[in-house]
């Protein structure tokens, strides 16, 4: 597999650099659209989308007629802070084939929205997305094809043949896994109504998941049986480790759908939801050389009335990685419905490394999206109201770890909030009317590099 690797995707390719789309009520035509840019903001085409209908969903027919993200609006918004995630927006997906793609996007199928909120984090190469996406639910893993959501294979852990669990303190595990292709590494998290923890880790040199030779199921079951046995170098061992914060034993959010990124280093920056209470992040310290590991509190942001992943898929914290895969953010909102913002960028050589952000507001939700090779995009649909174009504000968390400053010249430390620039970008869309406009990722990125696209 590895040499079908190299044959579609020479060493040193990269994918495109990531675009987004502006999903609006768009006045100039009278309907619903996609209008689609680079990362350095140039527009590439735009959508019209007929009726509402591609904007519907699983949870609701929503279309985006009247405020998104407002508490006295419906739960379900494409504008929601959670909306957005690893696999894109949950309600609705945006792609191109050219610059001026005509044909409306493309709604998440049944399955796949269902699982998307399963979804941990992959750490691939630098400018590569990861072709698979890890799932977990109670003793299964699951991968999925990133960009098509085509379920590729599960596995249902079995003790002593996938991993050990004597003296476990059980419990399930929703999406608490991260997976590590450059160093060939899976970490799969369970948990009891304790907050005690079990992490189990799995290092094969021989097998990369994140590749499109990957794509083959059974990768995943020789990874994992293969690293358990100690197959050709392959190896497994599993940390025993307790993580109890405020109020952190009452939610399924909690206490089975922290989002974790495994660092090049060994260290594992942690994310928690507690709903309507808190979110907090910490590291975790595994130790190979032993059967427990320690965790290192960092910061926690106040939460009010909210939900998590007991109240429905749609809600809870969601994990993204930008282009150069050295950053990856774990968030949520702050009040329901999916309002305000509270989140965590880890550096993924070094998770002990990370900033923050945090946005109080109990009325509208905020839209996070991978902008050019590792800055970020934030829109807040507070700014983006009617006659208005959309705006995004970039964020940069790698130009705060090289100078150790924000774009004012102030300095920041590790672990500092970072800020929007002073310069925010109004989008060349269509201006909106009885909506806000929302920040949508595009998905398919993995057509080769394309200069004449605006990059």
């Amino acid at each position: 597999m590895q040499y079908l690797d190299k044959i579609i995707e020479a060493p040193g390719s990269v994918d495109p650099l990531p675009r987004y789309a502006w999903y609006t009520y768009q006045t100039t035509s009278g309907n619903y659209g996609l209008d689609i840019y680079s990362s350095n903001n140039t527009k590439l085409g735009s959508t019209t989308i007929s009726t509402g209908g591609e904007a519907q969903n699983n949870y609701s027919g929503y279309y985006a007629t009247v405020s998104t993200a407002g508490s006295g609006s419906s739960s379900y918004s494409i504008a929601g802070t959670p909306a957005n995630g690893v696999s894109g927006n949950i309600y609705v997906r945006a792609q191109i084939g050219s610059p001026h793609y005509t044909t409306g996007p493309a709604t998440h199928a049944t399955d796949f929205t269902n699982i998307s909120q399963y979804f941990g984090t992959s750490i691939g190469e630098y400018g590569r997305y990861s072709r698979t996406l890890f799932s977990a639910s109670g003793s299964n893993i699951s991968r999925s094809a990133a960009f098509s959501g085509v379920f590729l294979e599960r596995v249902t852990m079995v003790d002593g043949t996938h991993f050990t669990t004597t003296g476990e303190p059980g419990g399930t595990s929703f999406g608490q896994i991260s997976y590590n292709d450059r160093t060939r590494t899976l970490f799969y998290a369970r948990g009891n109504a304790s907050n005690q923890y079990r992490a189990h880790v799995w290092r094969n040199p021989n097998i990369s998941l994140n590749n499109t030779g990957s794509l083959v199921t059974g990768n995943l079951e020789k990874f994992i049986r293969d690293a358990k046995l100690g197959t050709g170098g392959a190896s497994y061992y599993y940390n025993d480790f307790t993580w109890s914060t405020t109020g952190s034993s009452s939610y399924n959010e909690s206490l089975y759908h922290n989002q974790f990124t495994l660092g090049d280093n060994g260290i594992v920056g942690m994310f928690r939801m507690t709903p309507s209470n808190q979110a907090v992040a910490a590291y975790l310290t595994l130790n190979p050389a032993s059967t427990s590991a320690t965790v290192t509190a960092l910061t926690t942001f106040s939460l009010t009335t909210s939900y998590g992943i007991e109240q429905g898929n749609q809600f809870g914290a969601r994990s993204q990685i930008n282009w150069d895969q050295n950053w990856s953010v774990s968030y949520c909102p702050y009040y329901y419905y999916h309002c305000g913002f509270a989140g965590v960028w880890f550096y993924t050589p070094d998770p002990t490394k990370y900033y923050k952000y945090y946005y109080a507001d109990t009325s509208h939700g905020v839209m996070l999206a991978p902008l050019g090779a590792s800055r970020w995009a934030l829109a807040f649909s507070v700014n983006n109201t009617d006659g208005n174009g959309p705006i995004i504000y970039p964020f940069d968390p790698d130009g705060a770890r090289i100078t150790g400053t924000l774009f004012n010249g102030s300095a920041i430390a590790n672990g500092g909030t970072l800020g929007a620039s002073d310069s925010n970008y109004i989008g060349d869309a269509y201006s909106t009317t009885t909506n806000y406009s929302a920040l949508v990722p595009v998905l398919n990125r993995t057509a080769g590099f394309s200069p004449q696209w605006g990059y």
